[in-house]
């Protein structure tokens, strides 16, 4: 399978941009799309967890959600919708990006992703901090190799 990035180049080439798109209700000046050196200026978080897809624990670094849609929704936001390059989609509630640090990770264990573990961009649910989280409820809404953030009020 070839995943073809908005610039035309292939994820697996040296000199790739990893873009995802913005799209629905998203600020009026806010980009259509965002690089992840893009998202590295925004405040970052970085916590452990258990990958129950990869079974081992991993540190992943990056933006969370609540923070991604005060940089990138419009006011009134109360739903993200987010879609990896599969087609997978998964969303998300104001309610649980306000209860829980839902991280857009961009790092694993300090380095960049690749496709080889499911990069470059993914959501990383914090299951093993937030004890009251479900994770049989939860766990289906990790999600990796996204493309696509709709903004949705």
């Amino acid at each position: 399978m070839t995943i073809v990035l908005l610039n035309g180049g292939n994820l697996f080439g040296k000199d790739r941009v990893q873009k995802v798109r913005l799209k629905g209700a998203i600020k009026e000046l806010a980009p259509t799309a965002v690089t992840i050196s893009e998202l590295e200026k925004l405040p970052l978080a970085e916590y452990s967890v258990f990958n129950p897809y990869r079974k081992e624990r991993k540190t992943y670094k990056g933006v969370l959600m609540k923070e991604l849609v005060i940089a990138f929704g419009a006011p009134g936001v109360t739903k993200i919708s987010i879609i990896a390059v599969d087609g997978y989609q998964s969303e998300f509630v104001e309610d649980e990006w306000l209860k829980w640090d839902i991280l857009f990770a961009i790092r694993s264990d300090g380095k960049l992703m690749g496709p080889d573990v499911n990069g470059p961009m993914k959501v990383v649910m914090p299951y093993d901090t937030s004890p009251e989280m479900d994770r049989i409820l939860y766990e289906p809404k990790w999600i990796w190799a996204i493309k696509t953030i709709v903004f949705i009020k």
